[in-house]
């Protein structure tokens, strides 16, 4: 039993990292039908790829039909898993390409509050002030 995350399957669980890697599994298969350029926006936000973000949603070397504001499993979009990490540029770059400060998660949560719980105090104000202008 994996306490971190839930778990039980052995096979399936490798620890606390595997939580995310679940969440995207889960995305493909049991919350819809998501593009290649989608489930790279998740990736990119995930791993701060600025170049990837770009691409994914643009055009770039894909197609371009990223939706910025794609929910994810749990609703989580890429600006909450950038404001998690703390990424301050990336969510800036988010924020340009259309991204709602607004959007609230499955728990009714904003990318503000995910943010502050990884203690990114500033990018929860710029966050706030985001939401507020929308």
């Amino acid at each position: 039993f994996q306490a971190e995350d839930g778990i039980r399957d052995s096979v399936a669980s490798r620890g606390l990292g595997d939580v995310y890697k679940r969440q995207a599994v889960h995305a493909r298969t049991g919350m819809g039908t998501f593009t290649a350029d989608e489930l790279s926006l998740r990736t990119a936000a995930e791993t701060g790829d600025s170049e990837a973000l770009v691409s994914c949603v643009t055009g770039g070397n894909g197609t371009g039909n990223a939706e910025v504001n794609t929910r994810f499993a749990g609703g989580v979009t890429a600006l909450m898993l950038a404001a998690q990490r703390g990424d301050t540029e990336f969510v800036k770059l988010l924020l340009l390409f259309g991204a709602k400060a607004s959007m609230l998660d499955d728990n009714g949560h904003a990318a503000s509050w995910h943010a502050k719980c990884s203690r990114h105090g500033l990018l929860q104000e710029m966050l706030e002030y985001a939401s507020s202008l929308a």
